[in-house]
């Protein structure tokens, strides 16, 4: 829900900058607005300021609301009924608003692009466990004292015909019972037909083209129809043929019917994380493939691998969230999980809808700590960890590499400068700064040293340094 901030902030900056006078950091004035509001680092005077510096006043804002207010829904007339709101608060609001989420529901995507990925095949070769039906076309090869091809269509009662030999039952069987069979039938007429290398005919069987069965896509699908497919087809390619689950359809209940019982569950998601399809059966001919209603659905964003809205079934909760969602980011605070939920009906009080929770998730992704469950339309958040830095110091000035150190147990001045590329042909070295946090009251002070002599103080942590050149200490000279 965050990352909705972006299209408040683009309002914003259409507005400070209009389209005739665009400038060229509009976005990173994006990105500022967008890091000032989520971290809470500036006040909501601050950012009325920031309105002013951008000519934008309250009421722009509030009419960019009132244009949106039909995709905004019941809610935007509350947000443009206080005067009193400051823009932290409506810039947040808005963020909040239900059905302005770029969020995507994980799964749908494997389903939008056209593609031949999930196209079955239409003839050889099949699965060995492949069973030979009515309106299979075979191929019967034989080779060495009689050289033939033969193709033999099964019929409805499930033979085939081959010259000379007759009838052979076929419905049922895969093509290594229909070989051993034909050892039989084809050692009758052909006396080269045998096992053992005294065989002197010999003959290969392969599918020519498949049957196809009619079957059935209904559900919280995006084409419900009857589909032809192939006797090879799979659940998963009916769905995908049929444009997948809408985005109120189950992903982890695919169910397919044969007859009067559910012979198999299909989950969508243990093929697209673990790439396992272990209830993805071959459909035959008047199979029912269901999508029901989606169930339990909540949303993750923040410093996780792949933010978006997941399904969850049974007791899975937080933890198999995180899992679904791809694990978390380095960056991420394991400290710091927000959820946020809406409340249940028995739970609500005027005013009182929502509630917010942090989970430590360092306790949780060990097995210490409680699982946590989740409810229908929780909002999960993954906070990183905090941007300031500690062990650090700093030297700037005249020195060839200036910026951000490590700070060790002991670092001393001229290790620092050593690692800074050292000074400049032109620094001064009677003086140079260090400028000390005290940690109690948080104040800076000044410490002078020089940098002739045996001057090597030891550095603390959060310590800056500043070297001068001879230029900045030489008092100016001028004429009038």
């Amino acid at each position: 829900m965050f990352s909705r901030v972006i299209l408040v902030a683009g309002a914003l900056c259409a507005l400070a900058f209009p389209a005739t006078a665009q400038v060229q950091d509009t976005a990173a004035i994006i990105q500022q607005l967008q890091e000032e509001v989520l971290s809470g680092r500036m006040t909501p005077e601050q950012l009325e300021a920031l309105m002013q510096t951008y000519g934008v006043t309250r009421e722009d804002v509030r009419q960019r609301l009132r244009e949106a207010g039909p995709s905004l829904g019941p809610q935007a007339d509350s947000l443009l009924a206080a005067d009193t709101l400051a823009l932290d608060s409506l810039l947040l609001d808005t963020l909040r608003v239900p059905g302005i989420s770029e969020l995507q529901i994980f799964g749908r995507s494997l389903f939008e692009r056209a593609t031949s990925q999930f196209m079955p095949v239409t003839m050889g070769p099949v699965p060995p466990n492949y069973q030979l039906g009515p309106g299979d076309d075979l191929v019967l090869i034989l080779t060495g004292d009689v050289e033939a091809i033969y193709t033999l269509p099964v019929t409805r009662e499930g033979f085939v015909v081959v010259p000379d030999v007759g009838r052979v039952a076929v419905n049922g069987l895969t093509l290594d019972q229909l070989r051993n069979s034909l050892f039989t039938y084809l050692g009758r007429v052909y006396s080269g037909v045998r096992r053992g290398p005294e065989a002197t005919t010999f003959f290969e069987v392969s599918i020519g083209s498949l049957r196809r069965n009619q079957i059935f896509v209904i559900g919280e699908v995006e084409r419900p129809a009857q589909y032809e497919v192939t006797s090879v087809s799979t659940a998963l390619d009916a769905l995908y043929q049929s444009g997948g689950p809408t985005e109120h359809g189950s992903f982890r209940n695919v169910q397919v019917r044969r007859g009067d019982r559910v012979i198999t569950v299909l989950d969508v998601y243990e093929y697209l994380t673990r790439g396992a399809a272990t209830g993805d059966v071959t459909l035959n001919q008047g199979d029912v493939v269901f999508v029901p209603v989606r169930g339990r659905r909540v949303e993750i964003d923040g410093n996780v691998v792949r933010p978006g809205v997941y399904e969850l079934k049974g007791d899975e909760g937080l933890r198999a969230l995180l899992e679904l969602a791809g694990g978390i980011e380095p960056e991420a605070d394991l400290r710091r999980v927000q959820v946020d939920r809406v409340l249940p009906l028995e739970a609500r009080q005027p005013g009182v809808q929502r509630s917010l929770f942090d989970v430590n998730v360092a306790q949780l992704l060990d097995g210490e700590g409680e699982l946590v469950a989740l409810e229908p339309g929780d909002k999960i958040y993954v906070f990183a960890v905090a941007e300031e830095r500690r062990n650090t110091v700093t030297v700037r000035g005249n020195v060839w590499a200036p910026g951000v150190y490590g700070h060790e147990p002991v670092l001393r001045l001229r290790e620092l400068i050593e690692r800074a590329g050292g000074l400049r042909d032109d620094t001064y070295l009677g003086r140079a700064q260090i400028i000390r946090l005290d940690p109690v009251d948080l104040t800076r002070r000044v410490v002078p040293v020089s940098l002739l002599g045996d001057d090597d103080p030891e550095l603390d942590e959060y310590d800056e340094i500043v070297v001068y050149s001879i230029a900045e200490m030489r008092e100016e000279r001028f004429v009038t």
